[in-house]
Protein backbone atom coordinates (compact mmCIF):
# COMPACT_ATOMS: atom_id res chain seq x y z
CA UNK A 1 0.00 0.00 0.00
CA UNK A 2 1.26 3.28 -0.84
CA UNK A 3 0.36 6.99 0.63
CA UNK A 4 0.68 9.58 -1.65
CA UNK A 5 1.30 12.74 0.40
CA UNK A 6 0.28 16.69 -1.30
CA UNK A 7 3.82 17.41 -2.22
CA UNK A 8 3.73 14.24 -4.23
CA UNK A 9 0.52 14.81 -6.17
CA UNK A 10 1.48 18.62 -7.04
CA UNK A 11 5.11 17.25 -8.14
CA UNK A 12 3.44 14.78 -10.36
CA UNK A 13 0.49 16.82 -11.45
CA UNK A 14 3.04 19.26 -12.99
CA UNK A 15 4.98 16.30 -14.21
CA UNK A 16 1.73 15.34 -16.53
CA UNK A 17 0.57 19.03 -17.15
CA UNK A 18 3.77 21.12 -17.45
CA UNK A 19 6.00 18.19 -19.33
CA UNK A 20 8.66 19.28 -16.47
CA UNK A 21 11.62 16.93 -15.45
CA UNK A 22 11.17 15.97 -12.03
CA UNK A 23 12.75 12.44 -11.55
CA UNK A 24 11.51 11.53 -8.26
CA UNK A 25 8.20 11.91 -9.18
CA UNK A 26 8.25 10.29 -12.57
CA UNK A 27 10.27 7.55 -11.14
CA UNK A 28 8.32 7.39 -7.96
CA UNK A 29 5.00 6.93 -9.75
CA UNK A 30 6.37 4.51 -12.11
CA UNK A 31 7.36 2.23 -9.35
CA UNK A 32 3.99 2.27 -7.85
CA UNK A 33 2.06 1.63 -11.11
CA UNK A 34 4.66 -1.23 -11.69
CA UNK A 35 4.01 -2.95 -8.53
CA UNK A 36 0.52 -2.98 -9.04
CA UNK A 37 -0.38 -1.78 -5.27
CA UNK A 38 -2.85 0.98 -4.57
CA UNK A 39 -2.01 3.95 -3.84
CA UNK A 40 -4.28 6.05 -0.99
CA UNK A 41 -4.53 9.80 -0.17
CA UNK A 42 -5.66 11.61 2.90
CA UNK A 43 -8.33 13.65 3.59
CA UNK A 44 -5.79 16.09 4.56
CA UNK A 45 -4.49 15.83 1.33
CA UNK A 46 -7.56 16.20 -0.47
CA UNK A 47 -8.61 19.53 1.20
CA UNK A 48 -4.95 20.86 0.68
CA UNK A 49 -4.94 20.27 -2.89
CA UNK A 50 -8.75 21.43 -3.47
CA UNK A 51 -7.90 24.64 -1.46
CA UNK A 52 -4.90 25.01 -3.51
CA UNK A 53 -7.15 24.81 -7.14
CA UNK A 54 -9.39 27.53 -5.12
CA UNK A 55 -6.88 30.17 -4.54
CA UNK A 56 -4.95 29.35 -7.72
CA UNK A 57 -8.15 29.92 -10.00
CA UNK A 58 -10.56 31.96 -7.24
CA UNK A 59 -10.63 34.97 -9.66
CA UNK A 60 -11.01 33.41 -12.92
CA UNK A 61 -13.93 31.39 -14.72
CA UNK A 62 -12.05 27.96 -14.36
CA UNK A 63 -12.63 27.53 -10.82
CA UNK A 64 -16.00 25.77 -11.14
CA UNK A 65 -14.88 23.47 -14.39
CA UNK A 66 -11.45 22.66 -11.33
CA UNK A 67 -13.83 21.76 -8.90
CA UNK A 68 -16.32 19.76 -10.99
CA UNK A 69 -13.34 18.10 -12.60
CA UNK A 70 -11.59 17.44 -8.81
CA UNK A 71 -14.74 15.83 -7.87
CA UNK A 72 -15.69 13.39 -11.06
CA UNK A 73 -11.99 12.44 -10.53
CA UNK A 74 -12.38 11.97 -6.84
CA UNK A 75 -15.38 10.24 -7.34
CA UNK A 76 -13.62 7.95 -9.49
CA UNK A 77 -10.98 6.67 -7.20
CA UNK A 78 -13.36 6.42 -4.32
CA UNK A 79 -15.81 3.95 -6.37
CA UNK A 80 -12.24 1.78 -7.40
CA UNK A 81 -12.56 -1.75 -6.71
CA UNK A 82 -9.49 -1.75 -4.76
Amino acid sequence: MWLADTTFLIDLVKVIREHLNDPGASEKAINIDQSGLPVYISVITVTEYLRGIFYLFRDSDELEKRLLKAETDLNTVSNHPN
